[in-house]
């Protein structure tokens, strides 16, 4: 009867769980900023924890080097709207050589790194969703890659809307027409 219970209890408590890695030394933020009635920049802010480093998406490591993995973005793709040039970075930048990393060049941000990304509606209701993959090291070691889903709802006027709503009618122009020579 105890190995029956214990059986049962074990099939039970074993459920699939499959966690992700959670990095403890950045929070992300998110805001958007209106630039014209069908673009906006999607800005994702990083706080980096004291004495930690986000690497910026712009490290280059020589073939069969080692180094970090660089901070990139992946935005899934949709009709509803098309990226405007590449992602944009600024914030409490450093670069160095690194010993640690086969004295190559790093380029890193500490307390803060601003992400900026533009974006061009086509859409009058968009969802931009994406995900940032990123790395952070302080001196003693580093934690392991980690994934940051996010989300952005923006609500604009596509220029195609903006000259539709700006256009005559063309039939309505003909029955103005019409009427004012009679």
């Amino acid at each position: 009867m105890r190995i029956l219970l214990l059986l049962i209890f074990l099939l039970s408590s074993s459920t699939n769980i499959s966690a992700q890695y959670s990095n403890p030394n950045v929070q992300w933020s998110y805001s958007t900023k209106k630039i014209a009635p069908d673009q906006f920049d999607l800005v994702v802010t990083a706080k980096v924890g004291a004495g930690y480093h986000l690497y910026s998406q712009f490290i280059v490591i020589p073939e069969g080097g080692t180094g970090p993995i660089s901070t990139s973005f992946a935005f899934i793709k949709s009709k509803n709207y098309s990226l405007v040039g590449k992602v944009k970075e600024s914030g409490n930048r450093k670069e160095a050589v690194e010993p640690l990393f086969d004295d190559i060049t790093l380029i890193w941000f500490e307390e803060e790194a601003i992400f900026t990304q533009r974006v061009k509606l086509k859409a009058p209701d968009v969802t931009v969703k994406g995900v940032v993959s990123f790395m952070t090291c302080n001196d003693r070691s580093c934690d392991p890659p980690s994934d940051q889903e996010f989300e952005f709802k923006l609500t604009g006027t596509p220029v195609i809307d903006t000259v539709k709503a700006l256009s005559p009618d063309p039939v309505e122009s003909l029955q103005t027409a019409s009427s004012s020579t009679d």
